[in-house]
């Protein structure tokens, strides 16, 4: 994405230290992601017990992660009544979620059985992909951020999160271009670095993820 690659400036633009924390904040759920992802397929692979506290303790944070991930498409998309709606409702889910994951770590709850674990897990999940494609929707009507990032934010929804990393690290560049308009001068040399170099793990991770063990986000 280019300089030139723009859209109207929204009102998280306005404050460099919130910005900075919603950078921090989708790089940490990016991380845990990855960690999930890397959990869940040596869980396919080596069958160990069904509870498995270490993943289910990572599964915990990384739903927890997606509270602020929420909040910054809620700014960017101006607060508006329709995403002050999505807002709501995902952020409720992602609560429950994390409610829920807890169960599981404390073996409260066991997946896929019961009334919990099972049904209301699953509803949760679907509300967590609909926010995700709902926002992402919002943003590309209202043009509050570039079409590519808000269309890969919806087939992050159809693809059950496979594409969450390499539409979060978008965002994540979106955001340090915004934090530079807000200030009023160009990125640093170093801070460009960084960028690029999260360009780097953005096209690594375009090139070479594949279809696994899909956790629920």
């Amino acid at each position: 994405m280019s300089v030139s690659d723009s859209s109207p400036v929204s009102p998280v633009s306005h404050n460099p230290a919130l910005l900075r924390f919603w950078r921090l904040a989708l790089v940490a759920s990016v991380v845990l992601w990855l960690a999930m992802i890397a959990g869940n397929v040596a869980l396919y692979a080596v069958h160990p017990a069904r509870h498995w506290p270490v993943l289910e303790s990572v599964e915990t944070l990384q739903v927890a992660s997606l509270i602020p991930v929420a909040l910054i498409l809620h700014q960017l998309n101006r607060r508006t009544m329709l995403s002050r709606l999505i807002t709501t409702i995902s952020i409720g889910a992602m609560v429950a979620g994390v409610a829920i994951d807890l169960g599981f770590v404390t073996e409260r709850l066991t997946f896929g059985q019961g009334p919990i674990g099972g049904p209301v897990f699953f509803i949760v999940w679907v509300v967590v992909l609909g926010w995700l494609l709902g926002a992402n929707a919002v943003a590309w009507r209202q043009r509050t951020l570039p079409r590519g990032v808000a269309a890969l934010g919806m087939a992050t929804a159809a693809t059950a999160t496979l594409l969450y990393p390499v539409w979060a690290l978008r965002l994540h560049k979106r955001l340090v271009l915004q934090r530079h308009l807000a200030i009023g001068r160009l990125p640093s040399a170093q801070e460009l670095h960084g960028v690029n170099s999260l360009d780097r793990i953005h096209n690594s991770l375009a090139a070479n993820i594949e279809p696994e063990v899909l956790p629920w986000v």
